[in-house]
């Protein structure tokens, strides 16, 4: 063997054939140093680099198609690194040139299904994976595929159907039983999702996946501590995902053992380590810094349709003034509806990120020159912290959908409200707070919600409490504390309404626990998911709402109160814990505030006593409402611009 590039890429072989890969690479990185066209070398390394460094395996794959354009394996390499990279519209791409090519083959087709579908199309995954189906029947994966587009496009019946025929095919088929899970999940059955998820975990134990998924799970069950206990042995399998790491963060919102220094100190850590793991972007030199110039705002979301986010935050940014603020709404959202239609037209830009890589994104936001950058979903789900962590934008905040630090270094501001805030919780915020001078949020009522109705005592019956709360929000505090209230109104009944609570296991499991403190669980009435506006409908068979802690309502309370239902809340020290304080304050009824256990039982009783008083508040609180600063999104939007006109102005003196 004469040809050096032979014998050193036969080493090559050999290394990696001995488990030598750091040895294989090393030879391989020689080799095209003198040879840089080298297919066999370039083919090689893509593979070895498509888990370890994907953009090291993006760009052989890259030359290997420039030189063998007609190379579909190294095609397929690319588009595999590109996903890994989080490219899905590029990879989208090269799987496209694949299925093209081989018409017939229903891997391939199966392949562009599932880059389409992380790329953020679901619907024309669903197409390609139908034909991918009909192409042979037999194979698995694109039943899966279907089944995660459906379950992205909240078709639940369907997406668990599809997964079903996936596992028939292949019962232990870890990626079938997490969109399976997800489908049960979506459908109130949560017992039977968890079966299917800890199945998944015995079947890829090395697999971070089904772990983050039952972790939700369990936070819904409530039991915070074993979701906490899954979502770190996630983290250690796979430490690089920062999704993992908020989903964690988020939980300690809803976990009464975790105090707030805990939380923020969890939170500054996880900001300092994705600050160190990327690379901030040039920002242009030349912006113009004139003063009084109209300020170009960004907003990124995953929730600009109807969602807690869109419901409590679309009046304001529609009613920007277009005149001294260019908006720009940057969407990392699949899913659309009337709402995002109407934001859509109310803005200057909107720009799909869906499957865009967060250098893709940080690049686009410094090429559409945002001055301020405002993040709306902190830790939730779905959230792009990690475009933050790049600093596209001169300056940077957080406001709307989370209340609690980010724990972003780069993030320079929160966006609160003296309501929300109580003394010494700006300690636990790294960012710079800063006090809007009304309510953080504005409410926009849904034109489809009925009148309001007589309260049921009113005429007769015995008291009704509700909750409509996430049932993760059930923790032992909140059923010791409601059991008082219904031990305190005799023959009053408790409604609880969440799509979990259709699980007949957890509707079990909830009674027992209200019996270890005395209450009949006939006293107990517990409901799945509907239909927004028939559940909406479902408060006129509610007396008084009871408010959850320490993770209190946001949306839920405002939509009990605009149906005239009153809410009794237990305002505690962090922002999530008195949201309902702070609406219960700007529509003028502080009273059902309380300071204490004590009094939140003596507030429930006091209103579940005077069934006169009721049917009055039921009459007049919708009125009440909407003449406050809950429902003013011009008011909201004026002080918005009022707080990033003066942020302009402490940015351009140098603060």
């Amino acid at each position: 063997m004469n040809d050096p590039a032979d014998f050193l890429f036969t080493s090559a072989q050999r290394r990696l054939a001995s488990s030598d890969r750091q040895g294989a690479l090393v030879l391989l990185d020689e080799l095209l140093h003198h040879q840089p066209d080298h297919a066999a070398s370039l083919r090689m390394l893509a593979e070895l680099q498509l888990d370890g460094s994907p953009v090291t395996a993006a760009n052989a794959a890259h030359r290997l198609v420039r030189s063998n354009p007609d190379d579909l394996h190294a095609m397929e390499l690319l588009g595999r690194a590109l996903s890994t990279m989080g490219r899905h519209d590029e990879s989208s791409r090269a799987f496209h040139m694949i299925a093209v090519a081989k018409p017939a083959n229903a891997f391939a087709q199966n392949n562009l299904a599932v880059s389409l579908l992380r790329a953020g199309d679901p619907h024309s995954s669903i197409a390609v994976a139908q034909r991918a189906i009909a192409l042979d029947p037999t194979v698995p994966d694109p039943y899966a595929t279907l089944g995660h587009a459906h379950n992205l496009l909240r078709r639940s019946p369907q997406a668990l159907e599809a997964f079903l025929h996936a596992l028939r095919r292949r019962p232990n088929y870890p990626d079938a039983l997490i969109g399976a899970a997800r489908a049960y999940s979506d459908l109130g059955r949560p017992s039977t999702a968890i079966a299917a998820l800890l199945h998944a975990t015995e079947m890829a134990p090395t697999s971070s996946g089904p772990l983050v998924e039952l972790a939700t799970l369990l936070r819904e069950i409530g039991e915070p501590q074993a979701a906490e206990q899954a979502l770190r042995k996630a983290i250690a399998l796979a430490p690089t995902p920062p999704n993992f790491f908020s989903n964690l963060l988020l939980g300690m919102q809803y976990d009464p053992e975790i105090d707030a220094a805990q939380a923020a100190a969890e939170a500054r850590r996880w900001g300092l380590d994705q600050t160190k793991a990327v690379r901030a972007v040039a920002l242009p030199r030349d912006r113009d810094q004139t003063p009084d110039r109209p300020l170009r705002v960004g907003y990124i979301s995953a929730d600009f349709y109807r969602h807690p986010v869109g419901w409590l935050g679309s009046a304001s940014i529609m009613a920007h003034d277009r005149a001294a603020f260019t908006v720009f709404l940057y969407a990392n959202q699949r899913h659309y509806d009337p709402l995002t239609e109407a934001l859509q037209r109310s803005v200057d830009s909107w720009i799909p990120i869906m499957g865009l890589d967060d250098d893709t994104v940080a690049e686009k936001i410094v090429a559409d020159q945002i001055d301020i950058l405002v993040d709306l979903s902190g830790h939730t789900a779905g959230n792009r912290l990690a475009v933050f962590a790049r600093r596209p934008a001169p300056i940077q905040a957080t406001w709307l959908g989370y209340s609690a630090t980010t724990g972003l270094p780069s993030m320079d501001y929160m966006l609160l409200d003296d309501l929300h805030l109580c003394d010494g919780a700006e300690s636990f915020i790294i960012e710079r707070v800063v006090r809007l001078p009304r309510v953080r949020f504005c409410y926009s009522p849904p034109d489809y919600a009925c009148d309001v109705a007589t309260p049921p005592s009113e005429s007769g019956s015995s008291t009704t409490f509700a909750s409509f709360n996430n049932s993760a929000k059930l923790n032992a505090s909140v059923i010791e504390l409601w059991s008082r209230v219904l031990t305190a109104v005799p023959n009053s009944r408790l409604l609880l309404k969440w799509r979990s609570l259709a699980d007949p296991i957890l509707q079990a499991r909830i009674r027992r626990h209200f019996a270890d403190h005395g209450i009949d669980g006939e006293r107990i009435q517990l409901e799945g998911a509907s239909e927004h506006a028939e559940m909406l409908r479902r408060y006129r068979s509610v007396d008084i709402g009871l408010d959850p802690f320490p993770f209190c309502g946001g949306l839920t309370s405002c939509e009990a109160l605009w149906m005239g239902v009153p809410v009794v809340t237990l305002a505690g020290s962090r922002p999530f814990s008195r949201q309902t304080h702070a609406v219960l304050h700007t529509i003028g009824r502080p009273g059902w505030s309380a300071c204490s256990a004590d009094d939140y039982v003596k507030i429930a009783a006091r209103l579940a006593g005077d069934p006169v008083e009721l049917g009055r508040i039921r009459r007049s609180l919708r009125k009440q409402i909407l003449a406050s600063p809950l429902c003013d999104g011009p008011g909201l939007a004026r002080s918005l611009e009022r707080v990033y006109r003066e942020l302009w102005t402490t940015f351009l003196a140098g603060g």
